[in-house]
């Protein structure tokens, strides 16, 4: 997500202060309310926040790429249906 922001940031000439950095998804908000600053986070978590946090969504969005993995041989019905349900998700989005 580093690499993701700092792209971004330099794709629009600007730099970034890093004041805190956590790879502890769930401690952002936390430390935004409690005045370590403002962050960029994923949407669903964004979504999660409560005041007296403020949230607004990148214009132009930043997104990444995610793989799906899974070991060779054979795979329990969940798994089976988990890869599928991916796989359908990724041709409809």
């Amino acid at each position: 997500m580093r690499r993701l922001i700092e792209a971004a940031f330099a794709d629009a000439g600007l730099s970034p202060t890093i004041a805190v950095e956590t790879e502890q998804r769930e401690a952002i908000v936390p430390l935004v309310r409690s005045g370590a600053g403002a962050s960029i986070l994923p949407g669903p978590l964004a979504a999660t926040t409560t005041s007296p946090v403020i949230t607004a969504a990148l214009s132009p969005p930043i997104r990444r790429t995610i793989g799906l993995v899974w070991r060779d041989g054979h795979r329990s019905p969940a798994a089976q249906a988990f890869i599928a349900l991916s796989r359908d998700q990724h041709r409809g989005a």
